[in-house]
């Protein structure tokens, strides 16, 4: 199960790069408000979405908690890194 937790976690975590990298696609051309309100919200959305997924799947899934948590943050991190670095040349 450990391979699983970690399939899971990455898995989770690139979902939420994608869906960061379309929100940072949406904004390309916008004010800079408009480019802000954007990706704020759709950070929030992405996190309350991620949040419930994340204890859904502690919940209801058998799969090694530390695996499924770590993949999911290492996976996470270089996300987010891409996805700022993605937003400042974009915008």
């Amino acid at each position: 199960m450990v391979l699983g937790g970690i399939a899971l976690g990455m898995g989770i975590g690139l979902l939420y790069g994608v869906a960061s990298l379309l929100g940072v696609r949406l904004s390309k051309g916008r004010s800079v408000q408009q480019f802000t309100t954007i990706i704020l919200g759709g950070m929030v959305i992405r996190i309350v979405v991620t949040v419930c997924v994340i204890a859904a799947t502690l919940i209801w899934v058998p799969v090694e908690t530390i695996a499924f948590i770590g993949a999911f943050a290492a996976t996470i991190l270089v996300v987010m890194v891409i996805e700022i670095w993605y937003a400042i040349r974009m915008h």
